[in-house]
């Protein structure tokens, strides 16, 4: 092989490493402070995901035609989104989104207004990006 060839193929095979680099921070779904394990009552967290409406726990009552707006990570989790401190139209964006904020989880929620969402938890958005 020339040396011109094996640069190239160096070269080819740096950026191919690069670029997954680059990417792999790109599937941490959730970073998050955690304490021995134990989830607190509401944490900061960055969601990475599709945003999306969330889907209902209960389907077998009468599904209404309204959008409650949220996240769905590449694990499935869905999570409700409080965008009531960004700026821009993200609801009728389909794409991935990164999100973060303080999360509460489903559990720590004192209200039941999104107990009827399949949801892990709701978070309070302070920072957000189209992906």
């Amino acid at each position: 092989m020339k040396t011109s060839n094996k640069i190239i193929a160096v070269i080819l095979a740096l950026i191919v490493v690069a670029g997954i680099l680059w990417l792999y921070p790109f599937k941490k779904i959730v970073v998050n402070e955690r304490v021995s394990g134990v989830l607190e009552e509401a944490y900061e967290a960055t969601l990475i995901g599709v945003s999306t409406c969330l889907p209902h726990r209960d389907l077998s009552d009468p599904q209404t035609l309204e959008c409650a707006f949220g996240i769905k990570t590449d694990e499935g989790d869905y999570y409700g989104l409080d965008m009531s401190n960004i700026v821009g139209d993200y609801q009728s964006y389909d794409g991935y989104i990164s999100v973060h904020g303080i999360l509460t989880p489903i559990e720590n929620l004192s209200s039941d207004t999104w107990q009827k969402y399949d949801v892990r938890g709701i978070m309070k958005v302070n920072l957000a990006d189209k992906l």
